[in-house]
């Protein structure tokens, strides 16, 4: 025993020194690897690689893929040029060597290079500038630019336009976005350069006395504006000047337009015309007036002086002038009036007198009496009351007139007229005078009578509102409601205590005499509150049994019923014979009214309808068996079944197939039973046997 027990131990500590042997000689696998702080970006990127490598490795070999090796375990590096890079990476230690090769590990994206050009750089303001980028994409396209004028604008366009409108040195900017997000900006300082406007201006003497040529001009330039200005004149006689203030000598007579272009060394110009500005030769005051006028009326006056005025004065005789070059006056005096124009050409003036006589004119008036009807015809005759009138001219507004001075005219329709009176003196004046809506021919009538409510129970409240076709407030009313009571109010409020149907009338009569009346026959119902109430023979049946019902309502005379059978039917007869279209417990509702009172009874689970009920769909036309009809029962409460299937067969199955001898239409009936009840379902089926046929011909058709 003890001897086995020795080669036991010997056997137990030689497979632990084993085991110590084993581990002290075995070192972990070696396993390259690495991670990389970016793995894209626009250039220049700097990337940091991290060495991840597993097995305590002692050296490095690293091969970046821009043409750079590296020793160190963690190396940097930049990569300046938009590509994608295939990273290396050798790892050794003193047992064994291992790589790893990351395919395209790295990717560069291409920023793009700015640059963009304007169509102008400088120039007097507003300035309108159209901008142009010509930015290098790299590659990559572009999805955002965004320009800064420098002017307190932007823009988002690619290639926008913008007007600067202040003087002064603007640095622009570009920035681009690349669809891989890379920005690029370029700023140009004092690119747009603006200068203020010029403001041209002159004004002039002339320096002889008379009208006559030769007659010399001064010019007198007050233009205004930056840098060096220029001059360019044009004095209408076909002369020029590029003095400030040039000394012109006119040597023809006429009416001359001066122009001045005012230009400075930045490109600026502004021109001034000023037409007809100088005259020299005959000039000759005019305009016509006639030998009258009537007082009241306006005169207008038209200078036609040659040459054209430069400016002018009129005097009317009546202590008004004006100084615009047609002017209007309007005497209000009768009475003998000079008028005066005086028309300054320049240096030389003109004057004209003509003498008007100022006429009196008629005064139109007319009077009337009648003037407001409502029955037809109506003779109204008319007062003529003018003063200095010869002539007369009436219109009545119905597309009648006269010439007479007091005339008498037959309305003959109703209507609404304006009438006028146009007189005429012997001088040609007039005056005209028309009284609006002076004849009113309207009859009174009553269009509608209103009613809330038409009919109830008793006690009723009914209010009456009448609509008429005038707003006459002389209107009186007179009510007889039907029940031997009356009223004199507009719109009265009336209580029927009596069951009843009534028949209301109303009068009206104005304080012209004017009257209508309307009758409304049973315009109120009123009825007494009635009992409601049914009973029903039998009470439990088939869906095809035909259950009555009788009305047997109490305590007024009935004169209207609306049953609901609760299966979705109802019915307007006094006593109703119907079927139930489907099983169940059914609640039934009778509504009774007597002349407009109502009264209800419910009564609940009232009808007992057994089963069953047949229902049933169908498949037909099968493409691969066109005349097999898949039939499924869909009946309520079935316990046995019977088919016809319209062609001679039938069938006692639940849900049978059938296949017809040939394609057509048929009437399908499906009778199920329950114990003492049955109940039947006819459907249509169509079955079509008919079978798709391709024809070919032998025609050529040519390609193209």
């Amino acid at each position: 025993m003890k001897a086995k027990l020795a080669s036991y131990q010997k056997q137990f500590l030689g497979t632990i020194a084993l085991i110590i042997i084993l581990l002290t000689n075995t070192n972990a696998q070696l396993v390259a690897n690495f991670s990389a702080n970016a793995t894209t970006g626009c250039a220049p990127v700097l990337v940091k690689f991290q060495d991840a490598s597993a097995g305590n490795p002692t050296s490095w070999k690293w091969d970046l893929g821009n043409g750079t090796i590296s020793y160190q375990q963690n190396p940097s590096v930049t990569y300046f040029t938009p590509g994608t890079y295939t990273i290396k990476l050798i790892v050794e230690n003193s047992n064994e060597q291992d790589s790893v090769i990351k395919t395209s590990f790295i990717t560069i994206f291409g920023s793009p290079t700015v640059h963009f050009s304007a169509d102008k750089t400088n120039g007097c303001y507003p300035l309108h500038v159209n901008f142009t980028d010509l930015t290098n994409t790299n590659g990559d396209s572009i999805t955002s630019w965004l320009w800064d004028f420098n002017d307190g604008n932007i823009s988002s366009s690619q290639n926008p336009s913008h007007t600067f409108s202040q003087q002064g040195e603007f640095d622009i900017k570009l920035s681009v976005t690349t669809i891989n997000g890379c920005m690029s900006v370029v700023e140009k300082s004092k690119f747009i350069t603006t200068d203020s406007s010029l403001l041209g201006g002159f004004n002039y003497t002339i320096l002889s006395t008379n009208c006559s040529a030769p007659t010399s001009v001064q010019f007198n330039n007050t233009s205004t504006g930056s840098g060096v200005l220029n001059y360019q004149w044009s004095f209408g006689d076909g002369a020029t000047s590029n003095d400030k203030n040039p000394l012109h000598n006119y040597t023809s007579a006429g009416s001359y337009t001066v122009t001045l272009v005012v230009s400075n060394n930045m490109g600026c110009t502004d021109t001034i015309v000023k037409n007809n500005i100088v005259n020299i030769g005959t000039v000759q005051a005019n305009f016509t007036i006639p030998d009258s006028i009537c007082v009241g009326v306006k005169l207008d006056l038209f200078n036609t002086s040659t040459p054209a005025t430069i400016s002018c004065n009129w005097s009317f005789g009546n202590g008004i002038t004006s100084t615009q070059t047609n002017p209007s006056i309007t005497y209000n005096t009768v009475g003998i009036y000079t008028i005066k124009l005086v028309n300054n050409f320049g240096a030389c003036f003109d004057s004209l007198e003509n003498t008007i006589k100022v006429v009196a004119k008629p005064t139109a008036n007319f009077s009337t009496i009648n003037t407001l009807s409502c029955s037809l015809p109506l003779d109204v005759q008319f007062t003529n009351n003018s003063m200095g009138g010869d002539t007369y001219q009436w219109n009545f507004g119905n597309g009648n007139t006269s010439t007479l001075q007091n005339p008498t005219h037959s309305f003959t329709s109703f209507g609404i007229y304006n009438v006028s009176l146009l007189v005429t003196a012997t001088n040609g004046c007039s005056d005209k005078i028309q009284i609006d809506s002076l004849i009113k021919l309207i009859p009174v009538k009553i269009t509608n009578i209103g009613f809330t409510p038409t009919e109830g129970c008793v006690p009723l409240t009914v209010n009456m509102q009448p609509t008429l076709n005038t707003s006459d407030s002389s209107i009186q009313y007179e009510w007889n409601f039907g029940d031997s009571t009356f009223s004199t109010e507009k719109n009265p409020t009336h209580i029927y205590t009596k069951a009843g149907v009534y028949t209301v009338q109303l009068k009206i009569i104005n304080a012209n005499g004017c009257f209508d009346s309307l009758i409304i026959n049973n315009a109120v119902r009123v009825g007494d509150k009635p009992n409601a109430n049914f009973s029903a023979t039998p009470r439990e049946g088939c869906t095809t049994t035909g259950i009555q019902f009788t009305d047997s309502s109490t305590n007024a005379l009935i004169d209207k019923w609306k049953w609901s059978f609760g299966d979705g039917k109802g019915s307007t007869m006094q006593n109703p014979l119907t079927t139930f279209q489907d099983t169940g417990w059914f609640n039934v509702r009778l509504i009774v009214w007597s002349n407009g009172c109502s009264d209800t009874m419910v009564k609940a689970n009232y009808i007992h309808i057994l089963p069953p009920m047949a229902n049933f769909v169908f498949d037909a036309n099968n493409c691969n068996e066109k005349l097999k009809v898949v039939f499924t029962d869909s009946s309520k409460g079935a316990e046995s079944y019977k088919w016809y299937f319209g062609d001679g067969d039938s069938s006692t199955l639940a849900n049978p197939v059938h296949i017809y001898a040939k394609g057509g239409t048929y009437q399908v009936i499906l009778i199920v039973y329950n114990g003492e009840c049955s109940h039947s379902k006819i459907r249509t089926v169509t079955v079509d046997d008919k079978r798709g046929e391709l024809i070919l011909s032998d025609t050529v058709i040519c390609r193209n």
